[in-house]
């Protein structure tokens, strides 16, 4: 209950923390029994994909010390002195957006089996198992009216940096280095998915043919095939493939910049994104 009064009286998230310290696992295996443990969960909710991936994985969850901390700080670089604020709050010239019962159950479904929750506890599973009740029409009914909340920038401004949130796990890399993973609020990326579907074709316009991996069934696929069709096929005496992997590529780009490219090429999106983030 104190913990509530504390985030209704807006302390900083940092005093939290240091009032009701977390509990860090101490001496937690990171062997091939963790590794198993962790696959038959993931098997056990029915995301086989997840399962192997894990089984095969050999990346290892980094220790909680200084040094893990601060390689993630370098990470997670602090924004610009100079970032280009928008405000966002006080915008009165977009049109309501309405959410039906059917949007919020088919983002509801497309998210992956074992897909964690954030720092809530509230997982995708969680909401798709009580959608298999009896009353799943007053949860659609609530989910919907809470996520046009959202979307319409109903949330309060205090929350937002909260709502906003993720919890953010280490892991060590076999070829060195971290591996952040953050998980946010599944409110929220139920939301973010709702207006990706929402405002889609925009995107997908603004995309092609650079790339196939948003909006495109089997878009992944084509590549590879077009990419054999070029080797085996080209009369090209000359071929050439070039493969670039860009480090940190998310995390080095201004979001400021970001939002000005969504702007230029999917307004309508642009707005709702000014309202939720």
């Amino acid at each position: 209950m104190q913990n509530l009064k504390d985030f209704h009286n807006d302390i900083p998230l940092g005093e939290i923390l240091d009032k009701y310290p977390l509990r860090i696992q101490k001496g937690r295996r990171n062997d091939d029994l963790t590794r198993a443990k962790v696959a038959t969960l993931k098997l056990a909710e029915g995301d086989v994909k997840a399962a192997v991936r894990t089984l095969c994985s050999e990346d290892v969850i980094a220790p909680s010390d200084s040094k893990t901390l601060e390689e993630l700080r370098i990470r997670h670089p602090a924004p610009p002195k100079d970032v280009r604020q928008v405000d966002y709050l006080k915008r009165t010239d977009v049109e309501p957006l309405f959410i039906s019962y059917e949007q919020v159950r088919e983002a509801i479904r497309s998210f992956p089996a074992s897909s964690s929750g954030g720092y809530d506890g509230l997982s995708p599973r969680h909401l798709r198992d009580c959608l298999a009740g009896d009353n799943s029409g007053e949860l659609l009914q609530s989910l919907a009216l809470f996520v046009e909340e959202i979307v319409n920038g109903r949330l309060p401004s205090f929350a937002l940096k909260y709502f906003n949130g993720a919890s953010l796990t280490a892991f060590q890399k076999k070829s060195g280095g971290l591996r952040p993973i953050a998980c946010g609020l599944s409110i929220r990326r139920l939301a973010a998915k709702i207006l990706i579907r929402t405002f889609k074709s925009s995107l997908v316009d603004a995309l092609l043919p650079r790339q196939l991996g948003c909006g495109v069934p089997g878009g992944a696929e084509a590549a590879v095939h077009a990419v054999r069709a070029f080797l085996h096929h080209s009369s090209n005496d000359v071929k050439v493939i070039l493969k670039l992997d860009y480090a940190n590529a998310f995390d080095s780009v201004r979001r400021d910049w970001m939002l000005e490219q969504v702007a230029k090429y999917a307004p309508s999106l642009h707005r709702r994104l000014l309202f939720v983030w």
